[in-house]
């Protein structure tokens, strides 16, 4: 485990690409306006990183979007 100071996403990418071979993400998401953040924060990440990524759904939550 790994504590920095810093803008989450920022931290979260340049740590994964100094050699990270896997990026594991939660999907659960608050409701309202911190859900809005968390997914622009989320987006980020996942443009910038140079790795994998798994995005983990847990069990009895609910997906805006729908099943797949």
């Amino acid at each position: 485990m790994h504590v920095r100071d810093g803008v989450p996403f920022l931290e979260t990418v340049e740590m994964a690409n100094q050699g990270a071979d896997l990026v594991v993400i939660g999907t659960t998401l608050p409701s309202g306006g911190a859900a809005f953040v968390i997914r622009e924060e989320a987006e980020e990440i996942i443009n910038r990183l140079e790795t994998s990524i798994v995005a983990v759904k847990p069990d009895g939550s609910v997906s805006p979007v729908g099943d797949s």
